[in-house]
């Protein structure tokens, strides 16, 4: 479904892997979807796992974007990326080479 721009808040991570990478080409990813565009970022920051702590740490960032996507199908994108990436959804909380999360 198609609906006016909105403002949504991402946020991406990722502990497998090159870290930084995974995040680039996940913006890359996120930022040619149709109807949206990336508007900010904010910087790389590092945190511990969380839920599963024997697993390496985080290198996470929040996206700012506008998007003409309703809700549903942005997950839907942002599973998708995640699934291009190699991400399996075999273990809850397990680590992952990218993590999209709809923040707002």
């Amino acid at each position: 479904m198609v609906r006016s721009e909105a403002i949504a808040y991402l946020g991406l991570g990722s502990n497998m892997g090159n870290r930084e990478a995974n995040i680039e080409a996940a913006l890359r990813a996120i930022d040619s979807l149709p109807q949206t565009r990336i508007l900010q970022r904010s910087p790389l920051y590092g945190s511990r796992a969380w839920g599963k702590s024997d697993q390496p740490d985080y290198l996470n960032l929040v996206a700012e974007i506008s998007t003409g996507l309703d809700p549903v199908t942005l997950l839907g994108y942002c599973k998708e990326i995640e699934r291009a990436q190699g991400r399996v959804a075999d273990e809850r909380w397990g680590p992952r080479p990218i993590d999209v999360d709809i923040l707002l």
